[in-house]
């Protein structure tokens, strides 16, 4: 049996184009707006950083998740200082950069914890660069890195380790958010050193 038609005045708050009780059509009605009926459109969807950190802070916020929500906020503080710095929006370039300085800080606090024997605090440390490096891209794995350093040599003609000041930028650049630092300059002093 099916169930009973809804009353006319709730059919028309699930039928945004056909809602009668919003005086634009473009824009949902109150009831929609209160009931959270709304999606937001593709456009205008959180596709810039900033956005995406206080839409997941809401997220935290909710399910009640204190570490998320203390990582999160100082991730947005982090940003906000920066955006005062720069007077301007910090781009992804300058996004990338404040994730990976707050993950390179945890991960030095983690290792320092640990050599002091508080390993609960080391755990903590842990957990919040987990959630910090969500908001990286992903990460390239060595070979990938290594052939691309090689294939940057081999092409520069370059050899020798007074050549990294040329390789280390173009690296950095091609795989901005996607390899350590440390890591790289490793790789780039072996292959240097070939």
């Amino acid at each position: 049996m099916a169930p009973p038609p809804l009353p006319r005045r709730l059919v028309s708050c699930y039928r945004p184009e056909r809602c009668f009780a919003s005086r634009r059509r473009d824009r949902p009605c109150r009831r929609q707006r209160r009931r959270g009926e709304v999606q937001m459109s593709s456009e205008s969807a959180a596709t810039v950083p900033r956005e995406r950190i206080e839409s997941d802070l809401k997220v935290a916020m909710k399910a009640r998740d204190s570490e998320r929500v203390q990582t999160l906020r100082m991730l947005l503080g982090a940003l906000k200082n920066r955006r005062i710095e720069l007077g301007s929006e910090p781009d992804d370039r300058e996004f990338l950069a404040q994730v990976q300085r707050a993950v390179k800080q945890r991960r030095e606090a983690a290792e320092q914890f640990r050599a002091g024997g508080r390993e609960e605090l080391a755990a903590k440390e842990e957990r919040e660069l987990v959630i910090l490096e969500h908001y990286l891209p992903a990460q390239a794995d060595e070979e990938t890195v290594r052939a691309a350093v090689r294939e940057f040599i081999a092409a520069e003609g370059l050899q020798g380790p007074q050549a990294m000041g040329k390789v280390m930028p173009a690296m950095l650049e091609r795989f901005a958010g996607a390899v350590d630092g440390k890591q790289l300059s490793r790789i780039v002093r072996e292959e240097l050193a070939r």
